[in-house]
């Protein structure tokens, strides 16, 4: 996740929608968007990748870990200061686990 604050913020994850497995980036600038990437595979690992440049955020997913497709490429204020972490959330069932591996922020 990527916030500036809570009217500007960017949520790029896996999520259950409607049933079933997606990739979900969730771009708020005042109101929120979404776009959806199904996975009717239900992959047990995925790797994600953000890459901050000039006035937008390019989002990318993978199967594998070595090949990465752009999911989308979202507008997000330039120059501003921005705090940058993983979330999860579980808003039904008790059952929900989510384990984050190898997170790592760098500049490039």
């Amino acid at each position: 996740m990527l916030r500036i604050d809570a009217r500007h913020w960017l949520k790029f994850g896996v999520a259950f929608v409607r049933g079933q497995l997606q990739v979900s980036a969730v771009a708020t600038r005042e109101v929120s968007d979404e776009s959806l990437l199904p996975l009717p595979d239900g992959p047990p690992v995925v790797w994600l990748r953000l890459l901050r440049r000039d006035e937008g955020v390019e989002l990318f997913f993978s199967r594998d870990g070595r090949d990465y497709a752009r999911v989308r490429i979202a507008y997000f204020p330039p120059g501003a200061s921005v705090m940058a972490g993983m979330m999860a959330a579980a808003p039904e069932g008790a059952d929900f686990q989510a384990r984050f591996t190898g997170w790592r922020l760098r500049a490039v």
